[in-house]
This record gives C-alpha cells, sequence and structure tokens, in this order.
C-alpha cells in the first residue's frame, strides 16, 4: 500500500506544524488493471462505478508480527460486490478516493492474487481480502 499525494502533503504539512486534514466523511473504492499506480487504467466504470465504503470497511490497526514496531495493516471488514462486469476486466489494483468521481486518491494497493472479472459478473472480494499494510 502507498499513500497517495494528498495523504504525503497532510504529514509533512502537519510535521511542519500545520494541522493534519480532517477525516474525509466518504470513501470509494476503485479497481484497476495494472499493478502500476501511475498507469494503472481504472476499470471500474466496466463494473458500475466506484464501490462507496465507510471508515467501517476498514479494521483496526493490527501488527504483523505481534510487535508494536512492526508492519501494520488493517483489512475490510465486510465483502463487498461491485455491479455486473460490461467487459472482461482484470483486477491487480485498488484505490481508495474521497470523492465518488474526481476527488482525492488517498491510497493505493495490490490484490493478491489478481482478479479476472468476466463479462456480465460482479467483481466480488470477502471480508480480509484486501489489506493495506505499512511497515
Amino acid at each position: 500500500m502507498a499513500l497517495d499525494r494528498t495523504l504525503q502533503d497532510g504529514v509533512l504539512e502537519w510535521l511542519r506544524g500545520n494541522a493534519f486534514p480532517a477525516a474525509p466523511t466518504a470513501l470509494y473504492l476503485s479497481l484497476h488493471n495494472d499493478t502500476a499506480a501511475s498507469n494503472a487504467a481504472d476499470v471500474t466504470s466496466n463494473l458500475g462505478g466506484r464501490i462507496a465504503i465507510d471508515q467501517s470497511f476498514l479494521s483496526t490497526t493490527r501488527f504483523l508480527d505481534g510487535q508494536s514496531e512492526g508492519t501494520r495493516q488493517v483489512v475490510n471488514t465486510q465483502a463487498f460486490i461491485s455491479g455486473l462486469a460490461t467487459a472482461t476486466v482484470q483486477v491487480r489494483s485498488f484505490a481508495i478516493w474521497d470523492a465518488i468521481s474526481g476527488g482525492n486518491r488517498l491510497l493505493y494497493g495490490l490484490v493478491d492474487p489478481e482478479v479476472t472479472v468476466l463479462e456480465g459478473d460482479p467483481a466480488i472480494f470477502l471480508q480480509g481480502d484486501l489489506s493495506l499494510r505499512m511497515s
């Protein structure tokens, strides 16, 4: 997982003594066909658009190695289902945004293993399928 520019700027400004930006009031998930953040095409439009999620969608912080200084992660606490695919798409990464369209990409991560969604099927992710990790 990587923090996107909006959160990176917030952290840097906070270190300079400025207020950290307020938490977003809504979150939206998009799905992408490439693992490279800069050129990952958004395939969400083929799946009914960005998927609205809320803060309860993410678990509280867990430590992967059981130590407070170890790698931290949150996972999805609920299953979610996209709309039906209008074409077969590969899903290799995802992003979380603060708006249903446009807006700020807050963070992004890989879908592992990659998922192929066939035309006419939804993308389905079960509880715990997506993890956002920071070390």
